[in-house]
């Protein structure tokens, strides 16, 4: 009996004026929670348990009072619903990949796009380099890649600071390591202030676990990029100092003290063998010596630092050697500007010096000539630059594994809210290394926003024609070859949630596919249309508005109906069950005053001894309406089913006892 004291509580609880507003209110937020943040095919038990079945259990079985909660149920989580959806869809969605496919085996670098930027700097600057591992090119018997060194070194080609063919040089080591096995194509960066002027090299490694037959435990062995300078080292950067205008030395005359030639320099100090360089120069005749008169001003370009002729005793024979002369056609008496232009033939260090030639007329003989030069800051007074190099740089090539990723990654809408001016930045990153089998490398990739969820082309089967689209395309002039990072931009200019998509487009290799034919590899979006929500324009309230129409028409059709459907089909039954005892007791009638056993008794109650027949209880239990017949629980002073007044029910209308003898 004590285990069911706390029902009987919460009954008499629920039949309080408290406990009739109190329950509603817990079920308006078990269904909300459910509708939100479970699924909205769940909040229908729950609202039928909680808004029918509980109170029907607790003693609140009038039909007037369930429909009547159940109204402001629905109503109440229809707007409580929408503002949870509108803080859930203003929520940055991100980021997205497309699914996961299997490369195909083709050949490729475990460490490659390595290079170094800039090319030039001075002492304080912050040199990068960088390079991406690419761990499905892993050469076969080696483990996932355990790490990345990096050597900078004033010594060509040096992998530790003792190499013995350089003299002491400078030695610097950097080394990045992964602390789990790699899955995608991961870029490695490395930062490092030189700080000294000069001529530098530098060479790069990927670290492998080796497994191959014979090797110790534990071995890691590196692979190193394929250079282009002398062993094997790659040449770069040029670290030059903070001035790098040059002229010739100061000379005094009449006219004063000055450079005859002056702010001498090269425009680019990078390049490669196709780069043509520039070279400019300034002639001051004014400051020329006493006597002499310029003649002509020479560029000689060499990989032999400060030659200015072949046989330099400080270079070896066979040293490349280019000049490059400007004569004037008469003696120049006022400041003259001079350019240079010139490409050079081989890759790595260049040097460069430039001289005037001047005619002593004052000599005997008088074609007696002379060279001036400039002031270089470079070995043997020459001037370091250009360097011609071609990066990036790679290791030796291997046949890729199979392997699997995401052909695009990362994919993501950039502000997520905004309002009509906002423009807005797609971003993804396309890894070429995971194009599936038989499909070439992506040769564009497409962005597709539009007002129905998931569509790529205006004409989507799953919305109303006439919807918003807009697409925009990124395509490629050559084949991809390494991770590669988009950005989208577009101002849609109305309000609204909006949706997304976007597809990588490969050429479709498989036999038999039609020329021109491509495949394309979209994001992963939702389950049900595959699209990507957002961007938001709009402020919240805006947001609220568009939401709140659909989820009140979602929770009357989805709540509404089923539980005043169960509502009905309960009130049916409630009646035939009435109906079946109003027709049982009318039939069982009163006992007959003359049974045997019973005595007439002087109050007009039954006999002591007598049971009380079915129809005394019943009857201070129940009562029928005068009006209609409907059977009425006592207490009632209206009929649940005509409306009429009837009285309490011990002084209603008494039931029929019968037909009377």
């Amino acid at each position: 009996m004590q285990a069911q004291q706390p029902v009987g509580g919460f009954r008499r609880f629920v039949q309080t004026p408290y406990g009739r507003a109190a329950l509603p209110a817990a079920t308006i937020l078990i269904t909300f929670g459910t509708y939100v943040y479970i699924s909205s095919l769940l909040a229908i038990p729950a609202i039928l348990v909680f808004g029918l079945g509980v109170p029907i259990w607790a003693g609140l079985k009038r039909p007037k009072y369930l429909a009547l909660s159940g109204l402001v149920i629905i109503l109440l989580v229809a707007p409580i619903s929408s503002a949870a959806l509108v803080q859930e869809i203003r929520t940055p969605v991100g980021p997205i990949d497309s699914g996961s496919t299997t490369s195909f085996n083709g050949t490729g670098s475990v460490l490659a796009y390595a290079e170094v930027s800039p090319a030039t700097g001075n002492a304080s600057t912050n040199f990068t380099w960088s390079a991406i591992v690419q761990p499905q090119y892993t050469p076969p018997g080696y483990g996932s890649p355990a790490g990345v060194e990096l050597i900078v070194t004033s010594c060509s080609g040096a992998l530790s600071s003792t190499a013995p063919d350089c003299p002491p040089f400078s030695f610097r080591e950097f080394t990045h390591t992964f602390s789990a096995a790699l899955g995608p194509p991961t870029s490695v960066v490395f930062h490092y202030q030189i700080g000294a002027v000069g001529e530098w090299y530098w060479q790069m490694a990927v670290l492998l676990p080796n497994g191959t037959s014979g090797a110790a435990p534990g071995t890691i062995s590196p692979f190193y990029l394929t250079g282009d300078g002398a062993n094997n080292g790659i040449n770069g950067p040029l670290v030059l100092p903070y001035s790098t205008t040059y002229g010739t030395r100061a000379l005094t005359n009449p006219n004063g003290t000055g450079s005859l030639l002056t702010d001498a320099h090269l425009g680019a100090y990078a390049g490669n063998t196709s780069t043509s360089f520039l070279w400019n120069v300034t002639v001051q005749p004014e400051f020329a010596p006493a006597g002499d008169v310029p003649l002509a001003v020479s560029l000689y370009l060499s990989t032999c630092p400060g030659a200015v002729g072949s046989g330099a005793p400080n270079c070896a024979a066979g040293y490349p050697l280019l000049n490059l002369t400007h004569n004037f056609s008469a003696p120049p008496t006022l400041p003259v500007g001079i350019s240079f232009s010139s490409s050079l033939p081989n890759l790595g260090w260049w040097n460069w010096q430039m001289g005037i030639l001047l005619r002593n007329t004052s000599a005997a003989p008088p074609d007696n000539v002379v060279h001036l030069y400039l002031n270089g800051s470079g070995p043997n007074g020459g001037i370091t630059g250009p360097l011609l190099s071609v990066p990036p740089f790679a290791v030796a090539a291997t046949t890729a594994v199979a392997s699997t990723g995401p052909l695009l990654e990362n994919a993501q809408v950039s502000p997520y809210t905004g309002d009509t001016s906002t423009n807005f930045t797609w971003n993804v990153t396309v890894n070429p290394a995971y194009a599936p089998a038989h499909n070439s490398t992506p040769v564009a990739v497409a962005l597709f926003v539009s007002a129905c969820p998931g569509a790529i082309n205006p004409n989507s089967s799953t919305c109303a024609s006439g919807y918003f689209f807009h697409e925009i395309t990124i395509s490629f002039s050559t084949p991809l070859a390494r991770p590669t990072n988009l950005s989208f931009h577009y101002q849609i200019g109305s309000d609204g949630v909006w949706d997304w998509q976007m597809g990588a487009l490969l050429a479709n290799g498989s036999t038999g596919a039609l020329p021109n034919e491509t495949n394309v590899v979209l994001l992963v979006g939702d389950p049900t249309y595959n699209g990507i929500e957002g961007p938001v324009i709009g402020g919240w309230w805006t947001t609220y508005g568009e939401v709140v129409p659909s989820i009140y028409l979602d929770t009357l059709l989805l709540l509404g109906l089923p539980f005043y459907l169960v509502l009905v089909i309960y009130m049916w039954f409630k009646r035939r069950e009435r109906t079946r005892r109003e027709t049982q007791r009318r039939a069982a009638g009163p006992p007959p005053p003359d049974a045997p056993g019973t005595t007439p008794s002087t109050t007009g109650g039954p006999p002591p001894s007598a049971p009380p027949g079915p129809s005394a209880s019943s009857a201070a239990q129940e009562h029928n309406c005068p009006q209609c017949g409907a059977v009425l629980y006592a207490g009632e002073t209206s009929c649940w089913k005509c409306g009429a007044k009837v009285g309490d029910s011990g002084t209603g209308a008494p039931l029929p006892s019968g037909p009377k003898s």
